[in-house]
Parts: structure tokens; sequence; C-alpha cells
């Protein structure tokens, strides 16, 4: 049996109340739970649902002033997992970017300008895993009267800790696949036509504005969009990688879409 997707057709300026109240009709689902459906606004409502339950969907929010369409679960985008950049080079031609891993070492790729098809970005929350140093009290021996000493040793534990970091994602037709720069890591002065700012954001900013002045056949996400305003922030907060993933999906799926067209 076929499983379909619901995909809002934009997220601009859109409601998210009268999404949610929608959901919870169509779905027979509490507010608070379509509430957390909503968070980080991916563009896809809900995914893998019989044919009656999307096309119910669909009428509840349009019903509800909500643009919006349902698509065969086999005709979604899959995405790969994204290769995290650090470097990169500005040419009239192309955009030269570097990744570093432990498997391949540096790998170079030049993406040409008429070759990237999606430009998204957004404030994203990530987890980490990081060292902390503490101490804690261990029994280091026992008398013979049946004591023990007791003292304190220096211990470190791994812990996991949530931190906001600011995403650009860079989809090329050739080479294929999806390519993200972390602000907060990447050196923005290898671009080199950049004149670096005091905050990794407002290098991000200007490198955006770079890459939509020569990327012209790219579909800009409405958070690039933003941006491009004037903005001085992106619209956009996501409250896990897993949400930004799934909005990157959305994004692409309405960039083949409407050039499809």
């Amino acid at each position: 049996m076929k499983k379909y997707a619901v995909f809002l057709e934009t997220i601009d300026g859109i409601d998210t109340s009268r999404v949610t109240e929608a959901i919870t009709r169509a779905m027979g689902i509490p507010i608070f739970k379509a509430s957390k459906k909503m968070a980080g606004l991916t563009g896809i409502v809900e995914e893998n649902m019989d044919e009656k339950a999307a096309q119910n969907l669909v009428f509840h929010l349009k019903n509800n002033g909500i643009l919006a369409f349902m698509i065969d679960m086999e005709k979604t985008i899959k995405l790969s997992t994204p290769t995290e950049v650090h470097k990169g080079i500005i040419t009239n031609e192309s955009l030269h970017l570097e990744s570093v891993s432990i498997q391949k070492g540096i790998e170079k790729r030049d993406i040409p300008w008429d070759k990237i098809l999606l430009l998204a970005c957004a404030r994203v929350r990530a987890e980490e895993i990081v060292k902390k140093t503490g101490t804690e009290f261990k029994i280091t021996a026992v008398t013979r009267g049946g004591g023990v000493i007791v003292r304190q040793a220096p211990v470190q534990k791994k812990v996991s800790r949530s931190k906001w970091v600011n995403l650009l994602d860079i989809f090329s037709s050739e080479p294929g696949g999806l390519f993200r720069v972390e602000a907060e890591s990447f050196n923005f002065s290898s671009l080199g036509l950049l004149k670096l700012m005091p905050t990794h954001y407002q290098n991000l900013v200007q490198f955006i504005r770079v890459l939509a002045e020569r990327a012209t056949m790219a579909f800009m996400d409405t958070s690039i969009k933003f941006i491009l305003d004037g903005n001085p922030l992106t619209n956009l907060k996501t409250p896990s990688i897993k949400s930004y993933h799934d909005h990157v999906r959305w994004a692409l799926q309405m960039a083949c879409i409407r050039k499809n067209r």
C-alpha cells in the first residue's frame, strides 16, 4: 500500500497556529502534540500516511487557509549525509570547497555556479559531547579494624550539551551532494573576497550574499531570502539537526517541483 507525505507549498509568513489547528482536527491529536510537529517549521507536516489520512490533512490545512499538497513517499527526495566543509575559494567559474575526514583526508571539490541547485540556512540547536573533569570519593584502603580510607580522586566524564550553530547548506548537481558550512568552524579568510567581520555569523551573511549573486540558477530558501532582504539574522531557528535536515529536504523538493513546472 502506498504511503504519502504532506508538504506545505510555502512557509513564508505562515501562521503556525493555523497549521497546528488543522493537524489537531485531521489527526485527532492534542494541540500540544500538533505544536511539537511544527517545531522548527520544516515544511514537511507529516510522512508515511495512508492516502485517505493524507487527503484529510490536506483538506483541513486548505480549510485553514494553508496551501499544502500530498506526495507519494517514493517520490520524495532522500538526502545523503551532508559533507561538512571547512575552507573555500571563490572564483569566476566555480566555488571551490574543501573538507577533511579521518578516512579520506583532505577532499577538494569545484562546483560550477550553474550547478548549485539550492541554498538554505538556519540557526540550529545541536548536541555535542564534551569531556568534563570532576572529582569523586573512592575507597582506597581498608584498615585492620574494618574502617575505610576514602580519598577524593579526579575523574573525567563525557557529557552531552547543546549549543546553537549557524548552518548554510549548498546542494549541487555536479559534483552531486549536500555541502554544509558551520559558521563557527569555517575558514572565511580562505574565500579571498570577503572583508572579515567581527563575528562568524556576519561572515556567513557576507558569504551568502556572494553565493546568491553568482549561483543564479539556485533555489533560494526562505531563510536565504530573509537575509538577502537586509535582515541581520536568519528567520529560521530549528530545535535539532534532524529538524533542519527535514527542512532542507522540503526546500530541495520544492526547488525540483518549481524547476519542472
